[in-house]
């Protein structure tokens, strides 16, 4: 009796060991405050993910790898979001090999840099002769020169005519990456309004406005945050 007990326990304890481990999930927030990460460290399990996040800021940001890795799938052209003004969160991305993945802003390159570590990689032993002294001359250290855009995106041959009833299409050309916002106004207030994202010669339709004059207004947004000046046309729909 005791011992079928015994096996018994043992079966449980077995089971119990060889139950997988619930992945878990670390937020990264982006903060314009000093265009900085609030996490620049970040310690996870294998299979653990991390989600980059840019919930409350008024500036473009996004997230990339950078350098090499021990996971393939880290590369600067494998994990890139988009920079844009309060950008949606990043995919979570599963770190399931063990090591170090460095991970950066592209607008805020030399300040929104930080790591990944997956696992407890050994710590590195450092030998005494190359250790450093209080007593060490210091390297001069040089500063990175960042040239911020602030040059605006340019907009022109901004035009609009009926293509069908109800329906008005906008052409333009901006010169840059951007969001361009167009909108059809009607005294004073925004009736029907549409996004494009992207540069060169585009137009958007909006439908489903009723007969009347209308205001059309497009302004582009480029990833820095610059404004272009506003386009106005005006246009009947019948």
């Amino acid at each position: 009796m005791k011992r079928a007990l015994m096996a018994g326990l043992g079966c449980v304890v077995a089971l119990v060991a060889a139950a997988p481990a619930h992945a878990g999930n670390v937020d990264v927030f982006a903060v314009d405050a000093g265009e900085k990460w609030d996490k620049s460290t970040v310690n996870i399990n294998p299979g653990d993910t991390v989600t980059w996040r840019f919930d409350n800021t008024a500036l473009p940001h996004n997230v990339e790898a950078e350098g090499t890795s021990p996971d393939p799938a880290w590369t600067p052209t494998a994990f890139k979001t988009t920079p844009l003004v309060a950008s949606p969160p990043s995919p979570p991305f599963q770190f399931n090999t063990p090591g170090t993945y460095t991970f950066v802003c592209e607008v805020h390159r030399t300040t929104m840099r930080g790591t990944v570590v997956v696992g407890n990689p050994a710590p590195v032993v450092v030998p005494l002769s190359e250790q450093s002294f209080a007593n060490d001359a210091a390297t001069p250290v040089a500063l990175e020169k960042v040239e911020l855009d602030k040059a605006k995106p340019k907009l022109s041959k901004v035009s609009a005519k009926r293509v069908a009833r109800g329906s008005v299409r906008v052409r333009f050309r901006v010169n840059e990456e951007s969001t361009v916002l167009v909108s059809l106004k009607r005294g004073g207030k925004t009736v029907k309004k549409a996004e494009y994202e992207g540069t060169g010669t585009r137009s958007v339709t909006l439908k489903g406005a009723k007969a009347g004059r209308y205001s059309v207004q497009v302004r582009a947004t480029d990833i820095a945050g610059n404004r272009s000046s506003l386009k106005k046309t005006s246009i009947t729909v019948r």
